[in-house]
Parts: C-alpha cells; structure tokens; sequence
C-alpha cells in the first residue's frame, strides 16, 4: 500500500537485549536525503543513552542494596556479641546468686549451732 507519507518508526524494547530496529518509508528516505540517517543515528544514541542509565539506576540501587546487606550484617554481629555478654553477665549473677543462697544456709546453720535467734 502506498501512503505517500513521510514515515520514521524505531522501537526499542526496555528489557530487550538485541539491538533497536527503526524504519524509514521509501519517501522519505528519498526526499529527506542524509538527514533520514541522521534520523535514524539519533534515535539509537538516544536508545542508548536510555539503556545506559537505566543500567547506572540499577548499578546504583545494587550497591545501595550492598551497603545495606553489609550495615545488616555489623549489626547482627553487633547484636550477637551483645546477646553473649547479656549471657555471660546472667550467668554471673546466677553464680552469685547460689553463692549468696550457700553463705546465707552456712549463716543460718551457725546461727542454729550458736544458738543464736533469726530475728
């Protein structure tokens, strides 16, 4: 069918890995001499350009997401060797606690043999 128009398409998928495809009509590649490839040459600079940052976005957001897993990380081990101290503290005190359980029977053993009251 001719149309008699001036026609440019180009396409370029944004998830596409092939290469973008455009397309000039016979008229206007005859009428519009060089500056239909230059058309066509602008269009792909301007796919790429797109590519490319949507690339750089994603490099961005990947070490953003890095640098997160690594903050998750010091604080999980941050966490962890705290929760150990917590532990080892609890532990402490649960020696104490028996300790001061054992001397306060041993007192009250010495009280009875003295014959000394609880009051």
């Amino acid at each position: 069918m001719k149309t008699g128009c001036w026609l440019f398409v180009g396409a370029q998928h944004a998830a596409g890995v092939g290469g973008a495809i455009h397309y000039a009509s016979p008229r206007l590649r005859r009428d519009g001499n060089n500056q239909t490839a230059n058309l066509a040459t602008d269009f792909l600079q301007l796919i790429k350009y797109v590519a490319d940052g949507k690339k750089a976005d994603v490099l961005e957001l990947q070490l953003k997401l890095d640098q997160s897993e690594q903050s998750k990380i010091s604080i999980q081990n941050e966490a962890k060797k705290i929760s150990d101290e917590m532990d080892h503290v609890r532990n402490e005190l649960e020696v104490s606690r028996m300790k001061e359980e054992a001397n306060t029977r041993l007192i009250e053993e010495y009280r009875a043999r003295l014959g000394l009251s609880t009051s």
